[in-house]
């Protein structure tokens, strides 16, 4: 996700002309369990796929020795996210990460798990929120890899909001409270994390709010959704979940 640091004044301006750039995308439908399961029978190792009870995203893990590796694992969880919802996927990120909590002792000098990360397209328009990517977790003997690219089912065509609403439910969310905050917008389709229910899928502006310690509190950091489009037949913010400003 690609953040732009935003004046207060400039939100707006910035609105419309990330508008410009597109034709309103469309927004989704998402399928339930027995949707997920249906599609993912379609799969030669659908065996080895967990489908999440609270989601309905997809997750394996995968007990390896250290000498066969996980590249295997990394391919088929790379392949699983396109072919799940035919989506692009472009590299995000690749890093390494200390474990964290108790592991074997035969674990010394492998304590770091290597994270590789994909995120996905829509029509050009890319995946903002915790979800819509393929994650892989690599560590000493095992893999694990969470794919967060939800099936759609029913396309809704959509409309976008006036800059002036987004503004003004920006403001009401905030409460105006403008000083010594640090502001920063990304925009595209929003989607939950593995561990919360979606139904929809909408395109939003995602803001990121910092305040750094002052005579008048302490630090803190907030994030919040506002729908940049809206289509017949869904209510105003849903698919938001609790990235919606109505839920802080």
């Amino acid at each position: 996700m690609i953040w732009k640091e935003l004046a207060i004044r400039d939100i707006e301006h910035w609105v419309a002309g990330t508008q410009s750039s597109y034709l309103p995308p469309a927004n989704y439908r998402l399928a339930g369990r027995d949707e997920v399961l249906e599609r993912l029978k379609e799969s030669a190792q659908s065996g080895e796929v967990e489908i999440r009870e609270d989601s309905f995203t997809l997750e394996m893990r995968h007990w390896v020795s250290t000498e066969s590796g996980e590249p295997g694992d990394v391919s088929f969880a790379l392949h699983l996210g396109h072919w799940m919802d035919d989506r692009v996927l472009k590299p995000e990120r690749s890093t390494t990460r200390p474990l964290i909590g108790d592991y074997p002792e035969n674990m010394e000098g492998c304590s770091r798990a290597s994270i590789t990360s994909w995120e996905s397209l829509i029509d050009d328009v890319p995946s903002v929120g915790p979800g819509g990517r393929v994650t892989v977790y690599s560590a000493y003997g095992v893999t694990i890899s969470d794919i967060t690219t939800r099936l759609r089912i029913e396309r809704f065509e959509s409309r976008w909001r006036k800059p002036g609403e987004i503004v003004s439910q920006f403001q009401r969310i905030t409460r105006g409270e403008f000083l010594e905050m640090r502001v920063c917008g990304a925009f595209g389709y929003y989607e939950a994390s593995k561990y919360e229910r979606q139904s929809y899928l909408r395109t939003a502006f995602v803001f990121l709010i910092d305040r750094p310690a002052s005579r008048e509190g302490p630090s803190w950091r907030t994030s919040f959704a506002v729908a940049a489009t809206e289509s017949d037949g869904i209510p105003p913010d849903t698919g938001l979940g609790s990235a919606s400003g109505d839920c802080l």
